[in-house]
Formats: structure tokens, sequence, C-alpha cells
């Protein structure tokens, strides 16, 4: 059996940035994650 482990595709908008910091951590996150070896879950 393998356990297969997700982080959650969340934007949270931190004070002091803007949704286009969000959005750009988001994507640095999935870019990570996808390369620490995670799946993808549509």
């Amino acid at each position: 059996m393998t356990l297969q482990l997700s982080v959650l595709d969340q934007s949270p908008l931190l004070q002091g940035h803007n949704e286009q910091d969000a959005l750009a951590q988001t994507i640095a996150l999935a870019k990570h994650v996808d390369q620490l070896g995670y799946n993808v879950f549509g």
C-alpha cells in the first residue's frame, strides 16, 4: 500500500503582500513539492 501526500493549493494573502505575491508563492511551492516527488491531485 502506498501513502500519497498532497499540499493544499491555497494561496494565503499575507499582510503587506498583494494577490500577485500570493500566486507567485503558491507557484513556487508547487514547483518545489513537484521536485520532491509529490503527486498532483485533480
